[in-house]
């Protein structure tokens, strides 16, 4: 068993004991805010029709940096405080396999404060307290659905809609994260690819079916999205994709990798990656990273609970990985934008 699903089976029987008590049941680029805030989004899963886990961060006009907990995430952000003025690009984040909309939290405060508005959201069907979709059409196709249904949500909420720019969205996906985001690209999965990977690379926990995807719904088909001008890719599962469909994937793109992943070839999949896309897009290795740096980092209850998904190899700083991402991603954004003269 890889040391991911040990892992995240872990994570679920512990992070279930938090589950009962978390309580959770301007222009062209807007000026760094001291706080951010965030709120619940009401957002329908296209798949099964049923409400999704969602909340939006975006910057707050009230100095300090108030912690708000949900178990054992520990979320730099106040809820419900009043929004900064402005106009704002909109950022959707997509969470790895077994994950939750509190997977990458710091980031997403951070992005709030330096002037964006950013979406979280627990997939339905995989995510830590529900991984009955693992494997199956309707959480691989439905992925990419839902992240448009939250951009969809976002854009004709009334109280969100005048704060987002619309020329101005963008999508971060982390390790399954970023094959949805491949999808939202127009990329397609080549079945024959996925078994082939998989002979090879038997241990990893993207390939405990051997790469068969479970036919649970012949009807999904995957969607691209093309209100999304952006990507950022963290540990992407990219090896399955058919190298002809995301040749025609010209939008700006950065990813992130590490050298040590101990999930992922990142060579087969980050690295094949980036010399496939025409648009050379911006590849950042991180030297003696493993999968789980780009993982917020974890607080003591989280640790204790789960440690795989915590410890770093010798030597890294995962504070640091991150708020070298953060700023990487900010300049990215900020290129991308000012380069489309929105």
């Amino acid at each position: 068993m890889s040391k991911l699903l040990s892992g995240a089976l872990q994570f679920i029987r512990h992070i279930a004991l938090y589950a009962l008590c978390s309580g959770f049941t301007l222009s062209a680029w807007a000026q760094p805010a001291d706080e951010a805030g965030f709120r619940r989004l009401a957002v329908n899963d296209p798949v099964t029709k049923q409400p999704m886990e969602a909340v939006w961060f975006y910057p707050g006009n009230v100095g300090g940096n108030t912690l708000s907990s949900f178990g054992p995430y520990h979320v730099s952000a106040r809820n419900a405080v009043k929004m900064a003025p402005g106009r704002y690009p909109l950022i959707v984040i997509s969470h790895g396999n077994a994950g939750s909309l509190w997977s990458h939290h710091d980031l997403a405060t951070s992005l709030a404060r330096q002037g964006n508005i950013v979406i979280t959201l627990s997939h339905p069907g995989d995510n830590y307290r529900d991984q009955s979709g693992a494997g199956a059409a309707s959480t691989l196709y439905g992925r990419p659905l839902q992240i448009s249904a939250a951009i969809t949500a976002a854009l004709s909420n009334p109280g969100i809609r005048q704060h987002i720019d619309a020329d101005k969205i963008a999508f971060i996906g982390f390790s399954s994260g970023g094959e949805t985001g491949l999808l939202l690209a127009g990329g397609r999965i080549d079945p024959s690819r996925y078994v082939s990977y998989c002979e090879s690379h038997q241990t990893e926990a993207l390939c405990l079916a051997k790469g068969h995807i479970k036919n649970d719904s012949p009807a999904l088909a995957p969607e691209s999205d093309p209100r999304i001008k952006a990507w950022v890719l963290m540990a992407p599962v990219s090896a399955p994709f058919s190298p002809d469909s995301l040749k025609a994937f010209t939008k700006p793109t950065l990813i992130f990798t590490g050298d040590k992943d101990e999930e992922l070839s990142w060579r087969q999949n980050a690295g094949e990656l980036a010399k496939i896309l025409p648009a050379n897009p911006q590849l950042k290795v991180i030297p003696g990273a493993g999968h789980f740096v780009f993982l917020a980092p974890c607080s003591t209850e989280l640790r204790a609970a789960t440690q795989v998904l915590c410890e770093d190899p010798p030597g890294v700083d995962r504070m640091a990985v991150h708020s070298m991402i953060v700023n990487d991603i900010s300049h990215f954004l900020s290129g991308v934008w000012q380069d489309n003269g929105a």
